[in-house]
């Protein structure tokens, strides 16, 4: 990609952020700029295929102008709402990446939420996740402190400033994104957050190839999870070993800059494994430690533990394992615990032998005419794949 067509894009995510924030003046202005750029990026195309795809990009990008142009006017004139009504006098250039944002949806009204769950239905849903006790009880822990801040709060009483970020450790699969969003639903029905959603990215989804990208990515990110919960899965790639001119670092930064100015409304977890995460929080930002003063440790299941997973995955999709099948997952997961495989992945690795159990079980009923509604339903030990 030459250099034209990457301060396109530049200008292009710029466009889209601004409007995905709903500052629909500056996106206006942002949006001709972009269709400035794309009739630039015509006239040094390569084909005659390329220059129209260009050109028409353009006229995407004017209609979008005019759209946006339309709504900073009604915004005005129902007192600003959804957006900053007047016109700006100046809008940067397309590649400075100045206080992005960008929403999933595109050019629609603010998305619907679901209801706010009640605390005893959230606390419910925390106690019926099997096994993850530690994880438990720190959650209820982090809950029972914010509850008797807001009692404090409501007596005028001084509350000493605390961050809630968090780090979450462990091996894949042992629940760390349930646990994420259960909390994103918990700390929205206390008042916390505004909309309570969950935005999952990782290193992939915040750092760009090239300069000024990985600012953008990264703001785009936030403000897709304002309101909510950003939770960024493996975050040690953000800051390789071997960095070189990595830019992940420069996403670090931008995160660390979005806490620290959206404190009310934005709750931030970091996920991976225990070493690598200990080497990410000590070793990247000097910051990082106090904006994320609280890890939760999320052990591996137990072999009955996820024995009770497997019933439960197959339960959800009208399966009914035998006792003895069940009895067969426990006693694979007794072998596979003590020997530990660093890539042991926990419930994901259940799910993976149930979807083979279920085809096995297809590949052995299907010998038979008409099998009865039981033998749709049961899983037998000899569907179970090669548990050795």
């Amino acid at each position: 990609m030459n250099e034209l067509l990457k301060q396109t894009m530049l200008c292009r995510e710029k466009a889209e952020a601004l409007r995905a924030n709903k500052k629909w003046a500056e996106a206006a202005i942002a949006y001709e700029a972009l269709a400035k750029a794309w009739i630039a990026a015509a006239g040094v195309a390569t084909s005659a295929s390329a220059r129209a795809e260009r050109l028409a990009e353009s006229d995407k990008a004017l209609e979008m102008a005019s759209k946006c142009s339309a709504k900073s006017k009604k915004s005005s004139s129902d007192g600003g709402k959804g957006g900053r009504g007047g016109r700006p006098s100046k809008i940067s250039s397309c590649g400075d990446g100045d206080d992005l944002s960008l929403d999933e949806d595109e050019d629609s009204e603010e998305e619907e939420l679901p209801p706010i769950e009640s605390m005893e239905e959230l606390q419910n849903q925390l106690d019926s996740l099997i096994g993850l006790e530690g994880v438990k009880h720190q959650v209820k822990s982090m809950v029972n402190l914010l509850n008797i801040q807001k009692k404090r709060e409501a007596y005028g009483l001084i509350n000493k400033a605390q961050s809630f970020h968090l780090v979450f450790t462990g091996n894949p699969g042992t629940g760390k994104t349930t646990i994420a969003r259960l909390l994103a639903k918990i700390y929205r029905s206390m008042g916390l957050l505004s909309r309570g959603q969950l935005v999952e990215t990782d290193r992939s989804g915040l750092v760009g190839q090239y300069i000024g990208e990985t600012a953008i990515k990264t703001q785009n990110a936030l403000a897709r999870a304002e309101g909510g919960v950003l939770f960024i899965d493996e975050a040690y790639a953000l800051a390789p070993e071997d960095n070189g001119k990595d830019f992940g670092r420069e996403a670090v930064d931008t995160l660390l800059k979005a806490m620290e100015d959206n404190r009310g409304n934005l709750l931030v977890i970091v996920a991976g494994y225990p070493d690598l995460m200990d080497r990410f929080m000590n070793h990247t930002n000097p910051g990082l430690p106090s904006r994320f003063p609280t890890t939760i440790l999320f052990e591996d299941y137990s072999a009955n533990e996820l024995r009770q997973i497997f019933e439960l995955i197959a339960r959800d999709a009208d399966y009914a394992p035998t006792e003895k099948c069940a009895e067969a997952v426990k006693n694979h997961y007794e072998k596979v615990l003590a020997k530990r495989p660093a890539d042991f992945a926990n419930a994901r690795d259940v799910r993976n032998i149930f979807e083979k159990a279920t085809r096995n079980q297809a590949n052995r009923l299907n010998k038979l005419e008409e099998p009865t509604l039981d033998q749709l339903k049961t899983l037998l030990p000899e569907d179970l794949p090669s548990l050795d």
